[in-house]
């Protein structure tokens, strides 16, 4: 086995290993409690994967599902909204939420993959390899999103203390 490092996922797929890699995913502080859950659930199965490479399709599709529900918390679409991941990644882009690489990333690879993964047409095949980076961007996507949602003592304190709050007196 090679071991662990930054600039490379050549590692063997044990408990250890796959949680020294887990273990950098951030999650942020003020998520939902249904965002929360996703990303432990996901996390959860990328680890299950030490005993079967069959968890890391499911892995890395909740991990998406974890996108969606954030994209739901910060444009403010209810979930009893139908609203598809589409337009969700749509209505971001409108406010001014996303970046134009985030957009891109999202379009090209999030909703392509998720849609894959949810009505596949065979059998997919994935390593830890391929879903950790995915995974860790997922974090990483997900915790800058929620720098455009207020803190729990901003929603407290209402609006004009957020603005004064984030851009001083």
């Amino acid at each position: 086995m090679i071991p662990i490092d930054d600039r490379s996922l050549l590692t063997g797929a044990t408990p250890d290993n796959l949680e020294r890699i887990a273990s950098r995913w951030p999650v942020p502080k003020e998520a939902s409690t249904n965002l929360t859950s996703l990303l432990e659930r996901s996390r959860r199965l990328f680890l299950g994967s030490a005993a079967t490479y069959e968890n890391l399709g499911p892995a890395l599709l909740v991990g998406f599902q974890a996108c969606e529900s954030a994209l739901r918390d910060v444009t403010g679409t209810p979930t009893v909204d139908k609203v598809t991941m589409g337009p969700l990644v749509e209505r971001a882009m409108d406010a001014s939420l996303l970046s134009t690489a985030e957009h891109l990333w999202l379009h090209e690879f999030v909703l392509h993959f998720r849609n894959r993964l949810s009505h596949p047409d065979r059998a997919i095949t994935l390593t830890p390899g391929i879903v950790a980076p995915a995974l860790g961007q997922i974090h990483v996507f997900i915790e800058g999103l929620y720098r455009y949602l207020p803190t729990a003592q901003e929603r407290q304190l209402g609006p004009a203390a957020s603005f004064w709050g984030r851009f001083g007196q």
